[in-house]
């Protein structure tokens, strides 16, 4: 730092260097991704934990394979419910990196759990290096 202040010249840009050195360095990104279409829960007659994707939530979810793969994720963390596992599949599958379930972050598992959700987020992009994360919610 003390070498890009030597360097730096005018005082819009030694501006911008000081605000840059006050932020944390960015360590990962989080890929935050809600369900795909899964048709309405009003419709559905069965235990809505069980509720699938309907057929624009699989195109949903097969385009998510072109629109993340090329984020190098390295992860894949996903709510339980089975539309938002079958959200994360075909990237988990096209990328070979398995998806993990995790009940805090649906709808049943977060109250009351509040903290530990965010801090599994935040968890999510500590690791160096530019790694990437994907977490699907309901």
């Amino acid at each position: 730092m003390d070498e890009a202040r030597e360097r730096v010249t005018r005082g819009t840009d030694r501006e911008v260097l000081e605000r840059f050195a006050l932020r944390p360095a960015m360590t990962g990104s989080v890929l935050l991704v809600r369900h795909a279409s899964a048709g309405s829960r009003a419709d559905w007659n069965g235990d809505d934990h069980l509720r699938p994707l309907d057929e624009t939530g699989q195109d949903q979810a097969d385009e998510l394979v072109r629109l993340l793969s090329r984020f190098g994720v390295e992860e894949i963390v996903t709510a339980d419910p089975l539309r938002c596992v079958e959200t994360v599949r075909p990237l988990s599958e096209s990328i070979g990196v398995p998806a993990r379930a995790d009940e805090r972050l649906s709808e049943q598992g977060f109250p009351g759990r509040e903290q530990e959700a965010v801090e599994l987020i935040r968890s999510l992009g500590r690791p160096g290096g530019g790694q990437s994360h994907a977490a699907s919610e309901a």
